[in-house]
């Protein structure tokens, strides 16, 4: 015992107080343990009751499975119900039958000023408490407008005693709900109906004569032939409109004389009826000194009387140079390209020549089966139509030819073009008629593709199409003596009947570039397989 307290003594005060510090912390390690333990008790019961929410909302969700959605989901899907619909449907309308639904659904619908921002009405019977809805739901968002305007016939009498019938414009009260808020215009469409007996305000556009429209980026006007309605045709309007964001306008059957900010537009969609449009459309088009993109359907200029004076004006016009056009599509009328007795080719071929496009790399030439039958008993030269498509559309690297004849046009040939930009990359060719080669023209035509990559042909096989390899060869040799075949990559053939185009089914053989020429010496140059379910038809593929 005296020896123990000697060596204690030894140790020296310092040495204690390590004893000391020690039995502290052991002392601590325990309480945090002793916490640990309530805390990972109190966890345990933590996660047991997230499990059970979780299963919850899983069972929740399998009845409700838009509602475990995130919101951007859900919103994005009613966008697309909603801007999808029909515009024969108020697309507000559409948004208000989703709010109906549900709260979670009202929330949503009614918070995000998107679903309200197109304001279209039914014809006749507006739906004005609707259109209050959205003006005031869509917040500060542009708007995109479509305005219904209404046409009738009304009998003035004259000094000499009898009646001259002339057509009356009106519009329903919907435009003035939306005149206070032009400042949010961003698209504007009017749509002329015809309303025999309709009363509504003849008061239109004046009082926004010479206003600015700071947000307007497009303008579409739409009317139904002349003898149908009759109505202003020339956009007056527009000569007194400041519309500095304006870039894309769209007409049917209407064309404006004078546009403030003509320069800006970048995006011109025209369909045209009468041939008087057609020429004033050249003028039209020498002002849009932005132009980007052309889509020109005059396929239906036919359908009124062609008068001297504009034939004359044709002849002697100008060529129109579109030096800032890319993307370019000319829409014609197949059938009446074919009548020479009435020089519809010769007129045709004038207004395609007037157009030039140096720069234009898409073009894309569709010829249409016309609504009013005529007799054609010439075939559709397309070599002679398109002979100078590489002069006017030097750049052009994809074309896209579709020529659209009547069911019974097998027997009227369609001829293969011979022309092309020597840039061109992709060719697509489709077509419903006989087709035929123009053997003695192409012989002296070059045809010099130093970058063609491919060739995609469609058919149908009820017409006489034989004459395909004749082209392809006449394509091959050409490239091969001229150095451009190595980048020549496959031929695409596509054929289909009419019933299976409808069911969207169709052949499709793909040929390499090794592989053409085999192709093309073939006796037949293909053979359809019969579809299944399809034997005695007529109309189903055979060898």
């Amino acid at each position: 015992m005296i020896c123990s307290t000697r060596v204690f003594s030894a140790m020296g005060g310092e040495n204690f107080e390590g004893f000391t510090l020690v039995s502290r912390s052991r002392s601590l390690l325990q309480r945090l343990e002793s916490l640990n333990n309530i805390l990972t008790g109190m966890t345990s019961g933590l996660d047991l009751k997230i499990q059970d929410a979780q299963q919850q909302v899983q069972r929740m969700g399998a009845m409700c499975g838009l509602a475990v959605l995130p919101s951007e989901v859900v919103t994005n899907m009613f966008l697309f119900a909603v801007h999808g619909s029909p515009l024969n449907t108020p697309r507000a309308l559409v948004s208000m039958n989703l709010s109906h639904v549900c709260r979670g659904f009202r929330a949503l619908v009614l918070a995000n000023p998107h679903f309200w921002s197109t304001i279209n009405s039914t014809p006749r019977r507006p739906e004005l408490g609707l259109i209050g809805a959205c003006v005031q739901r869509s917040k500060d968002r542009p708007l995109d407008i479509h305005l219904n305007l209404y046409t009738s016939k009304v009998q003035y009498p004259t000094p000499a005693g009898f009646a001259l019938q002339r057509i009356h414009l009106e519009c329903d009260q919907v435009l003035s709900l939306l005149l206070p808020h032009i400042q949010r215009w961003r698209s504007l469409h009017l749509h002329f109906v015809e309303a025999e007996g309709f009363s509504g305000s003849t008061e239109i556009f004046e009082h926004v004569g010479g206003a600015l429209f700071p947000m307007l980026e497009k303008i579409g006007e739409y009317h139904h032939w002349l003898e149908k309605d009759g109505s202003d045709r020339d956009m007056k309007y527009l000569s007194s409109w400041n519309t500095p964001a304006l870039s894309t306008l769209s007409v049917y059957d209407c064309l404006p004389r004078t546009v403030v900010s003509i320069a800006s537009i970048t995006v011109f969609h025209a369909t045209l009826f009468a041939l008087y449009d057609v020429v004033e459309s050249l003028d039209l088009l020498n002002k849009m000194q932005s132009l980007s993109e052309l889509y020109f359907d005059i396929s239906g200029y036919h359908r009124f009387k062609i008068e001297k004076q504009d034939m004359d004006r044709l002849a002697v016009h100008d060529r129109v140079v579109l030096g800032n056009v890319k993307k370019f599509t000319l829409c014609f009328a197949s059938h009446h390209a074919t009548d020479e007795k009435e020089e519809e080719f010769e007129r045709l071929y004038a207004i395609f020549s007037k157009l030039q496009a140096p720069i234009a790399t898409h073009v894309r030439l569709e010829g249409r089966r016309n609504a009013i039958p005529r007799y054609a008993k010439h075939s559709l030269d397309l070599h002679r139509l398109l002979f100078n498509l590489p002069v006017n559309f030097p750049k052009v690297v994809d074309c896209d030819m579709a020529i659209n004849g009547k069911s019974d046009s097998t027997s009227r040939n369609t001829t293969f073009p011979l022309h092309f930009p020597t840039g061109l990359e992709v060719l697509r060719f489709a077509c419903n008629t006989s087709l035929s080669f123009p053997e003695g023209d192409a012989e002296v035509v070059v045809f010099d593709l130093n970058h063609f990559r491919e060739l995609k042909l469609h058919s149908s096989p009820k017409c006489n199409t034989s004459a395909v390899k004749d082209w392809v060869r006449w394509m091959v040799d050409n490239a091969q003596l001229h150095g451009a075949w190595q980048s020549f990559e496959k031929l695409v053939v596509n054929t289909c009947t009419e019933r299976d185009h409808r069911d969207g089914c169709e052949c499709e053989e793909t040929i390499l570039r090794d592989n053409v020429i085999d192709w093309c010496d073939k006796p037949e140059y293909r053979r359809f397989p019969r579809n299944v379910g399809d034997r005695g038809d007529p109309d189903g593929w055979s060898d």
